[in-house]
């Protein structure tokens, strides 16, 4: 499975674009990185960051989409939006939030 992993501060960024706008979407407002990762690309990201962590594999869920991804950039051309934070940026900050407290 892969999924475009979003920072929330962009997408509250974007859905404050989207109100605020008089622009309409015909389907939807796709707000998305644009890239997207597996999640044991994922779990690799928290391993390095956090040290030995333990990988757990579970049933996939009836339903569940094997990949999403951003796939038009309509908010980015129109709102004038972008993301700005990536997921291993985000994994940094948990660590020095977490480092700190301990």
């Amino acid at each position: 499975q892969r999924r475009d992993f979003t920072h929330i501060n962009d997408i509250v960024d974007g859905l404050i674009k989207v109100a605020e706008s008089n622009e309409k979407a015909e389907d939807a407002w796709e707000l998305g990185a644009g890239k997207n990762y597996s999640i044991n690309e994922v779990f690799e990201m928290f391993k390095e960051r956090f040290g030995q962590i333990e990988k757990i594999h579970t049933s996939d869920v009836e339903g569940n989409y094997r990949e999403t991804i951003r796939t038009n950039d309509f908010a980015l051309e129109k709102l004038n939006w972008k993301p700005n934070k990536q997921l291993i940026d985000g994994i940094r900050v948990l660590y020095d939030w977490i480092k700190d407290k301990v």
